[in-house]
């Protein structure tokens, strides 16, 4: 399988918040909270953390990598907390992740709405 990610800025922002990635088995795309401070920074956390299961995806076990994705999303969601409270002008980042692996013929299927969104205080 053949697979691409391609995104756009629109018309409203001046920078792209977005960040995908495209493999032969895992596709992700997350969409940093438009508007919030660090919403790149957190779609490019999300992102890292997913992008390990397109080499791990060896073992054909749909349940294994469906928890491997949850698992990478709630890696994630530790990761821009705490880059948010390091840095306060980070505080309140937060994206969407939208992601989908094929595993033995199966499609595993994750979608995560706005996390965290969370203040450092």
């Amino acid at each position: 399988m053949y697979s691409t990610v391609v995104s756009d800025v629109g018309t409203v922002r001046s920078n792209n918040q977005d960040s995908a990635f495209a493999g032969e088995h895992l596709i992700a795309i997350c969409d940093g909270m438009g508007g919030h401070a660090g919403g790149d920074t957190a779609s490019t956390i999300a992102i890292r953390s997913l992008a390990h299961i397109e080499q791990d995806n060896v073992q054909g076990d749909v349940q294994i990598i469906a928890h491997m994705m949850e698992t990478s999303v709630m890696a994630a969601h530790d990761a821009i907390v705490g880059k948010a409270k390091r840095e306060r002008r980070l505080a309140g980042m937060g994206t969407t992740v939208t992601s989908v692996a094929l595993v033995a013929g199966y499609w595993v299927f994750g979608a995560y709405r706005r996390f965290p969104r969370i203040s450092a205080a």
